[in-house]
């Protein structure tokens, strides 16, 4: 969908299994989307992403710390708001099936994953995502493995709901 002046992208439909990957993405930016079904909304420019809609067995991909695994999040349905960068994500609604997964790495080695049927995040002000909330069915786990000085962690819980603040670009998870 072009504007009315037809000189920039307003809504990019895809539709079909769609993937989108970005190379070279800074810590905490958006480096991939994967969808039965997506809908992309630009900026006024025409070429900033300012949100995404992914519909049908959808994967969020958000770029960890350099040397870092990317962090995942996945579920049926994700409405994702991005910055006026283009790259960074300052809210997030997932649906049915939602796991968000973070990765250890050497400065943090545990691994901690989160389920739920539902999550719902914001950033204050426009700003990266810092707060989500997880609802119904919630699980939540955290592994790492032993190291010469630290035994083994194994950590699970069930709730209901789930509250946590996270550090910017779906980072670490304080709950």
């Amino acid at each position: 969908h072009l504007a009315a002046d037809a000189d920039r992208l307003e809504l990019l439909e895809l539709t079909g299994h769609t993937r989108l990957r970005t190379a070279g993405t800074p810590p905490g930016g958006l480096e991939g989307m994967e969808a039965r079904d997506m809908n992309l909304s630009y900026a006024p420019d025409g070429r900033t992403l300012q949100r995404a809609i992914l519909a049908g067995r959808s994967t969020l991909l958000v770029a960890g710390p350099a040397g870092s695994p990317s962090r995942r999040l996945s579920a049926e349905l994700i409405d994702v708001g991005v910055g006026s960068d283009g790259q960074t994500v300052t809210s997030l609604t997932a649906n049915d099936a939602v796991e968000l997964f973070l990765p250890g790495d050497r400065a943090n080695p545990t691994t901690r994953r989160v389920r739920s049927s539902r999550l719902e995040g914001a950033g204050r002000n426009g700003q990266a995502l810092s707060a989500v909330r997880f609802a119904e069915n919630v699980e939540f786990s955290e592994m790492s493995a032993a190291t010469a000085s630290t035994a083994a962690l194994e950590r699970y819980a069930r709730a209901r709901t789930l509250e946590a603040t996270m550090q910017p670009g779906l980072g670490a998870i304080n709950v």
